[in-house]
């Protein structure tokens, strides 16, 4: 996939994100050559921050591969913003490791 869409509230900072698939040569726009960055912050995703396994949000969204929840941010949209709330787990048709599609916001999320 190559591009994540955030339909963000209230002209939240970041309401477009790219993830480009190595192949790909925009004008402007940097190569994506990490191994995984579902959620499109440019942050491998080895190398992003865990996630709260005891907010049973973030438990219960569990990986089909390991039995187990999924580890870390890179699977969440803006995890400090909204925690588990809005996963990005599904969002990776193409197995590439990047994600691609949208993700609705609603006005009143809390952030």
């Amino acid at each position: 996939m190559m591009w994540l869409l955030l339909t963000a509230p209230l002209g939240f900072a970041q309401d477009l994100a790219f993830c480009l698939d190595e192949d790909l040569d925009y004008v402007g726009i940097p190569k994506n050559e990490l191994a995984q960055d579902l959620n499109c912050n440019g942050i491998e995703a080895s190398e992003e921050e865990a996630v709260d396994l005891g907010d049973p949000l973030c438990a219960e969204q569990i990986d089909p591969a390991t039995g187990l929840p999924f580890p870390n941010a890179d699977y969440y949209v803006e995890y400090k913003a909204f925690g588990c709330e809005y996963p990005v787990i599904n969002n990776d048709a193409d197995g590439d490791g990047l994600g691609g599609g949208q993700i609705q916001i609603p006005p009143d999320a809390k952030v």
